[in-house]
Parts: C-alpha cells; structure tokens; sequence
C-alpha cells in the first residue's frame, strides 16, 4: 500500500455519537452496543464467537492462555509483524519462530516459509493480513488439512474489510484483530478476539494452579465510536480511494542500487502538488516522520507545530532512507 494514515477521519456522525453517550450518563460497557458491533463484524468474519477487548494483543494473550501454550512450545509468526504479537509469545515462556515473507515487496507468508519453520514443537502459527494484503485462503485451509495439530491464528489488525464479499475464519482456529487509534477504524482504543469456541470463561492457570478470569471489556465511549464507523465504513473507503488516486498519479518508485527495495524510494514529480493537495484537503504533515522536517524546510510551508492550520492527520509514505536515496539521485 502507498498510502497509510496515522489517525482515522472522524465524521461529525462520530461526534454526535460520542455526545449521546454522555447525554445517557453511562459509559460503562453496553452489551446490547456489542451485539450491534458483532453483527456487523460477521459480514466480514466468520467466527461463531467474536468479543471485543481493549487491545489485539490482550487477545492474542488471551488465546495463549487458552491454547496453554508453554515453555519450550514454538509459535511461528511473520518476520515483519507487531512488537506487541512477540512480546504476547514471550509472555507466555514460549518461543517465538520468525518466518520468514515472500520478498522485499510482499510481507506476508507462504506456504513454503510456513512448512520450512515447522517442527515437532510448533504448537501455533499466527497469519498476519499485512498491509491490506490477505494471505490466501488456500494456504490456511492446506495448513490445517496438513498440520491438524497446529492451531492457526489470523491477524488482521491492518487488514481488515480488505476485500469485498470475503469472509475471514473459515479455515483459522482464531483471530486478532485491533480498532486502535492508528488503524483503518477506531474506537480510541479496542481489539476484537474471535473464536469458533467460547474462550473467554474462567479457566485453570498452570502457575496459579486455580480457576482464573479476565475483566476484558470497554467502555461505551469506545463502543460507540467504533459501531459509528463500522456503519460509515464505505465513506471512509472512497475518501481512501480519493487519496491512493492522488499518490497514483504523482508517485514514481526508484529502486536502491543494491536492488533491495524493502526502501523503496517514493518521490512526487511535483513536490508542491503534494503540498497543494494535502492544503486542499486540509490534510496536515506529519512531522514525527524524520524525513518530514526536511520535507517542510524544502518546501518552506509550516506545520503544525509552527501554526499551519491543517486538521486531518496523514502521513507522508516516505523514510530517511528514502530521503536519501532521492536526494542523491538528485530527485529532491
């Protein structure tokens, strides 16, 4: 993908969503919300059981847990993943196994990198949707039919409602999936942990050797943001539509020397066309990216922290490294 965002667009539907919910004086967790949040979440998944927690990775803990993944146990998962997918498998005293992807352009796994890191201990794979890219259905479903013995995990926390009429979770054994503040729909904050068994009961701890259970509910306020946006899902596609449409015309990709392209460089012909149209759509830059200083200092344009008025909040796809090799082919 070209285009990511850091912040989702908040509709003024959100907004007035979020107002109802103080007007109610409650703000704890509302179960007939969730029932609203599940029903439209299984137009895109297929689990029998689908719960929101406050994060992916409590869910993926969660699974764990469940599964009683142990020391020495092995847990295959994607070399480009989530921080927090590794430390939820140290957590648990097993061992993480990194997969390797495809290639430099393709950060998913395959079959082939999935087969070779298999061994007499591999309790779990997780499958990681990366980017919007799925991995095909016909790989998990040759996993499970292949290794009945390993439980599969899909995570889908940046890919979800990736593709149209496609349901998730025919073939896994669970998935994770995250509505953070930085993925493509938020409730401020909130993961979603999906099953074809019910998880989520009290059961045995092999440390606490007693019957344990975990408080993984969310309040209203983030119930509610997060149904506003799953009901306005296909408005927030066609604005993403609008911007992948603007990159695709002013983007070139320049390849480094060393024809390693996991960098690949990302120019605009016309840097002020950039500019002009973040302007129009009042899209801020953001600044934190260590390439967008210099990018604003060139250009001479003010951000936000020196009273550039901008509202919404996108990222520029571009790195340091990026930068660099642009400037020395002479491109920027």
């Amino acid at each position: 993908m070209l285009v990511s965002h850091s912040y989702p667009y908040l509709r003024e539907e959100d907004k007035l969503a979020l107002l109802e919910c103080f007007e109610l004086d409650y703000v704890g967790y509302d179960e007939d919300v969730a029932t609203h949040i599940r029903n439209k979440l299984r137009e895109y998944l297929s689990y029998n059981y689908i719960e929101t927690t406050p994060s992916a990775s409590l869910a993926l803990l969660l699974i764990l847990k469940f599964l009683d993944i142990k020391h020495d146990d092995e847990v295959i998962l994607s070399a480009i993943n989530c921080w927090s997918v590794y430390n939820s498998i140290i957590m648990e005293k097993a061992t993480p196994i990194i997969c390797d992807v495809r290639s430099c352009n393709d950060f998913r796994l395959s079959y082939k990198t999935i087969k070779d890191s298999i061994t007499s201990k591999t309790r779990v794979v997780i499958i990681t949707h990366m980017y919007g890219m799925l991995v095909e259905e016909e790989i998990i479903k040759k996993l499970k039919i292949d290794y009945p013995n390993i439980y599969i995990i899909e995570d889908f926390a940046t890919s979800l409602f990736s593709k149209k009429d496609f349901k998730l979770g025919i073939y896994s054994d669970f998935a994770i999936g995250s509505f953070g503040s930085t993925k493509p729909l938020t409730g401020g904050i909130g993961g979603v942990l999906c099953s074809h068994k019910k998880i989520l009961e009290p059961h045995y701890d092999r440390y606490e050797k007693s019957l344990i259970a975990f408080n993984v509910k969310i309040s209203r306020v983030n119930q509610v943001l997060l149904l506003s946006q799953l009901n306005f899902f296909n408005e927030y596609q066609l604005i993403k539509k609008q911007i992948i449409t603007f990159y695709q015309k002013f983007i070139k990709l320049y390849d480094s020397d060393d024809n390693i392209d996991l960098f690949r460089a990302i120019t605009f012909d016309e840097p002020k066309a950039l500019v002009d149209y973040l302007s129009t759509m009042d899209i801020e830059l953001d600044i934190r990216v260590s390439v967008q200083p210099n990018l604003v200092k060139e250009l001479n344009i003010k951000s936000k922290n020196n009273a550039y008025s901008f509202k919404k909040y996108y990222s520029i796809p571009l790195n340091i490294k990026a930068y660099e090799i642009l400037k020395d082919k002479g491109l920027l």
